[in-house]
């Protein structure tokens, strides 16, 4: 994870693979809180359940499917609130899907 004003966020990366086909995973869209990363991952794993193939790999139904399905649950609303940590009390505003957390404009 990476902390951001004493929030960790982290990010998703899918496809990965490390075997003689290696490959670097890509990147599903923005960063995920501590308190938002479990349900991501339960997102995906949910997602993946529903694509495969009797006994298929998660890896072989990634590159089967691709990105657009998993990203398409993960992040289901057009935009989504981070919080951005401030000393004094929380700060809302938008990130859209789209912008990497480290050049959401900031407040």
């Amino acid at each position: 994870g990476v902390d951001k004003k004493g929030t960790e966020f982290y990010q998703v990366s899918l496809g990965g693979s490390a075997d003689e086909h290696a490959s670097l995973g890509d990147i599903t869209g923005r960063a995920f809180t501590e308190d938002t990363i479990v349900d991501a991952i339960e997102t995906l794993v949910e997602t993946y359940v529903g694509l495969r193939h009797a006994d298929e790999r998660f890896i072989d139904t990634y590159r089967r499917v691709g990105l657009t399905p998993f990203k398409e649950r993960l992040y289901a609303e057009s935009k989504k609130l981070i919080i951005d940590g401030a000393e004094s009390s929380d700060i809302w505003h938008f990130v859209d899907d789209e912008t990497p957390l480290a050049e959401a404009p900031a407040i």
